[in-house]
């Protein structure tokens, strides 16, 4: 079994959790709703998640433009579906 790591650190003031396996290195940002911001391949250095270089992290007031303001890229929500649904499988069936 591969060694699972994490660390914290700080991206744009807001606290980031990293946690590492020998394949994947996943980043979480908790105070901006679970965003997941990083998802790399430990082996190859590929990132599969895109990051805005023009939109730092900030939480913004209700009413606020998603594309002109808080479009920075990442993992913010959709998963695993945009509605309700069944998963035909244990331990999530039902």
């Amino acid at each position: 079994m591969k060694q699972i790591s994490s660390t914290r650190t700080t991206i744009d003031g807001f606290e980031t959790i990293q946690v590492r396996t020998g394949l994947l290195e996943l980043s979480i940002v908790p105070g901006l709703g679970g965003k997941i911001n990083s998802l790399r391949d430990v082996r190859t250095g590929r990132e599969w998640l895109w990051r805005n270089p023009r939109l730092p992290y900030k939480r913004l007031p209700h009413g606020s433009s998603y594309v002109a303001e808080a479009d920075t890229g990442g993992w913010d929500e959709c998963f695993p579906s945009v509605s309700a649904c069944e998963y035909p499988s244990a331990p999530w069936s039902g």
